[in-house]
Order: C-alpha cells, then sequence, then structure tokens
C-alpha cells in the first residue's frame, strides 16, 4: 500500500489538472464571446450588424464590424496635397488689353519669361477666372502713376469747416488759412458757422453775419462765394476755386 502512494498521488494531480483544463476549455469559449461584446459596445455607439451565438443555452451578441477600431486600425490615409497656383488655368492679355488665350499660371510666366515682359495680376474676372496682363517696365511705371492719380481723385473734393459765431480771430485766421490751402489745390471749402447757444437770437445772427463777411472778405480773391443753405441755428457758406468756376463757365 505504502509503495502505491506515489502513484495514487500522480493519478489525483492528473485527474486534478484535467478537471481543471476541461472547466477551463468550457469557460474559454464564453470568456471570448463576452469580450467580444464588450468591446463592441465600447467602441462601436451604433452597431449596425449584428451576430446572435448561442453557447450552452446562453445567447450572446457579437458585433460584426467595428466602426471606430476600424477607422483606428485602417490604413492611415494622407489628405490629397492641392494643386499648385501655379497649375491653376488663368487668362492672358497682351500689352493691347487683347486676349491671348487661355492657360496654366505656369505657362504665363513661361510666357512673359520668352517675351521679356512682365505678367500682372488683373484679378478675377465675371467667371472667377484669374487673369494677367503681359507689360513692359515702363508700362508698369506708368500703370502704377495713373493709380496713384485716381486714387488721389477719388478722395473727398471738399473740405468742410465748422466754427461757432463766437470764434477768436486767432482762431478764424487759422481756418481761412487752411481754407485757402484747399482751395488751392483745386478742391471745394464749406464754412458751416453755427450761433452761439448763450446768445440771443439777434446777437447770434449780427455775430454770423460778421464772420460771413469776415471770411468772404479773406478769400474772395481765390474762390467764388455762394451761401448755402440757411437755418435758425446756422448759415453755410460754399466756396469753389477760382481756376475750376471759370473751367465751368466755359
Amino acid at each position: 500500500m505504502i509503495q502505491q502512494l506515489p502513484r495514487l498521488c500522480v493519478l489525483s494531480a492528473h485527474s486534478v489538472l484535467m478537471s481543471t483544463h476541461r472547466h477551463i476549455s468550457a469557460l474559454l469559449p464564453r470568456m471570448l464571446l463576452s469580450c467580444l461584446f464588450h468591446m463592441s459596445r465600447i467602441t462601436s455607439r451604433t452597431p449596425s450588424e449584428h451576430t446572435h451565438t448561442k453557447y450552452h443555452g446562453l445567447s450572446f451578441s457579437v458585433v460584426k464590424h467595428f466602426s471606430n477600431c476600424n477607422a483606428m486600425y485602417a490604413e492611415k490615409k494622407y489628405p490629397k496635397s492641392r494643386p499648385s497656383k501655379r497649375d491653376e488655368v488663368c487668362q492672358v492679355f497682351d500689352q493691347r488689353e487683347m486676349l491671348v488665350g487661355q492657360m496654366t499660371v505656369q505657362a504665363a510666366e513661361d510666357l512673359a519669361r520668352k517675351s521679356n515682359l512682365r505678367l500682372v495680376d488683373s484679378g478675377l474676372n465675371a467667371d472667377r477666372l484669374r487673369s494677367f496682363r503681359l507689360m513692359s517696365g515702363q508700362e508698369l511705371v506708368e500703370e502704377s502713376k495713373r493709380q496713384r492719380a485716381e486714387k488721389k481723385s477719388d478722395k473727398v473734393k471738399e473740405k468742410e469747416f465748422r466754427i461757432m459765431s463766437n470764434i477768436t480771430d486767432h482762431d478764424l485766421d487759422i481756418k481761412v488759412r487752411q481754407a485757402k490751402d484747399v482751395l488751392t489745390k483745386g478742391a471745394n471749402v464749406k464754412f458751416v458757422i453755427k450761433g452761439h447757444r448763450k446768445s440771443a437770437e439777434a446777437e447770434s445772427n449780427k455775430m454770423i453775419a460778421q464772420l460771413m463777411k469776415k471770411v468772404t472778405t479773406s478769400l474772395q480773391d481765390c474762390a467764388v462765394i455762394k451761401q448755402g443753405v440757411r437755418s435758425p441755428a446756422e448759415q453755410q457758406l460754399l466756396l469753389k476755386p477760382l481756376s475750376s468756376a471759370s473751367v465751368d463757365a466755359e
């Protein structure tokens, strides 16, 4: 009996191991399915496809497609590179503003280089197509001067001076000198003389009349003066340069 003890111990250990193996083998599919089920709930908020599997009378729902996992582990897609601006199609005009044709920006640059001209961007046309013009260096300088002159002419052509009827002689002289500078530059001038609030109406009108006389006397040699809109609160004087007035008369 004592001699058989080691063999009995070995057999008992073997039977325990076999029983444990069978138990683990039976639990493994359930554990795997359970893991898959929980993964599907974590990685896919709105699973679209499921398959129902029965094992030992228990039903498991396994997601076939994991949208988030697929997006995470899918092959990395790099964004498509934007086309170069030199590959865009544009319209090209010659020095007489005649259409040369449509071509890529790179082709237009090559054409300008071969012709020894500058390629000047003219902006977008009505069809949202970029336009370019071929110009020489001298033409480019003249065009720049013309644009600057247009910007100056687009500025306000009338300068307004607002003064109170109780203005001091010193301040009035400053306003008159400023008005002369504006008139010599060819722009119109408008004086707006406002009465003082604390003064009586009769006294305010008298002060306004005196100011109008001073302004007229000081500027009559360089401007044509006309009375503008008159109201109880203010009086306007409109001054036009003599040069432009003579042109209008002709």
